[in-house]
């Protein structure tokens, strides 16, 4: 029986392989590779983080990740969480939703949370944009977790 992440690893790899035939682009073993770190991932990581755990088994160059990483989030597999004011290294994290990115970000401690709502996907779904055809979005949502409005309320 296939665990959650043989699956997971399936979905993206099919998803990959459909979007590299679309495009004419080959099929590295490089990339599967990468794809299936990604797959481990519990985690928002960063493009060193998955550097330094593959090359523990395969040789591979960072800017190697970085351009994965780029052809993944075209390809709807990653999202690259946008970095907040002070925040040094991007951060991807594996796309839930096709398409479709929801976060809550505390401002005070970073925390992210991701959310769905369905009806703010309608509403984007739905809203017929002049000269523009939408191919996914992403909403951050900041504000201050409830972790951080316990301490406030502690200290007033």
């Amino acid at each position: 029986m296939p665990s959650n992440q043989d699956q997971i690893y399936q979905e993206l790899e099919y998803l990959l392989t459909e979007y590299l035939n679309a495009n004419h682009m080959r099929k590295t073993s490089e990339r599967y590779s990468i794809l299936d770190q990604i797959c481990k991932q519990k985690r928002a990581f960063s493009a060193e983080q998955i550097h330094q755990e593959i090359t523990q088994n395969i040789q591979i160059s960072l800017p190697t990740i970085y351009n994965t990483l780029l052809l993944f989030e075209k390809c709807g597999i990653i999202h690259k969480i946008e970095r907040s004011a002070g925040e040094q290294q991007t951060l991807y994290e594996r796309a839930k939703r096709r398409g479709i990115h929801m976060q809550l970000k505390c401002t005070n401690c970073g925390r992210i949370q991701d959310f769905y709502d369905k009806n703010i996907t309608s509403a984007v779904n739905l809203h017929r944009f002049k000269n523009f055809n939408p191919a996914n979005f992403s909403l951050y949502v900041y504000g201050t977790c409830k972790h951080c409005n316990t301490l406030t309320k502690k200290k007033k």
